[in-house]
């Protein structure tokens, strides 16, 4: 396989350009008024959680960006108002559940063959389905639901 360098290196020169015409100031306001300074395209919800006490940011599991959910390690893009949540709400709940189904899935898939059939989301756990062949099915799965 040739990989074109010349290719990547325009991509990365780019990327540092674009990145560095966006590393302006930024507010992020909090759920109870706060509001701490960033820089737009490079602060991240969880640099914003480390500055708040309480360990929020070794909780934090999920974080929501102007009512759209935001991945922690995800840059924000400019001023906006931030909450960050933990496993005690829903929405962290519901990330959890959510992220270990498929740390689950891909262990099956990769351990004992199976195929992910279904796996629906459910608020206080993952429902889901999977395939296996011939007997190894029946001892598998009773593993899991004994579990």
């Amino acid at each position: 396989m040739v990989i074109d360098t010349s290719r990547n290196d325009v991509f990365c020169l780019l990327s540092h350009w674009i990145r560095s015409l966006y590393c302006e100031s930024s507010r992020v306001t909090l759920l109870e008024g706060t509001v701490k300074d960033g820089k737009k395209w490079k602060t991240t919800p969880l640099d914003i959680a480390k500055q708040l006490p309480k360990s929020l940011a070794s909780h934090a599991l999920i974080s929501q960006v102007d009512g759209v959910l935001w991945d922690m390690s995800r840059p924000l893009e400019g001023d906006c108002q931030l909450k960050i949540f933990t496993f005690e709400s829903d929405e962290g709940r519901d990330t959890f559940w959510h992220l270990s189904a498929h740390i689950l899935g891909q262990a099956l898939e990769q351990t004992y063959g199976c195929k992910l059939c279904i796996g629906p989301c459910t608020t206080r756990g993952e429902v889901c389905f999977y395939g296996f062949q011939g007997s190894l099915a029946v001892r598998v799965v009773i593993r899991f639901y004994i579990v």
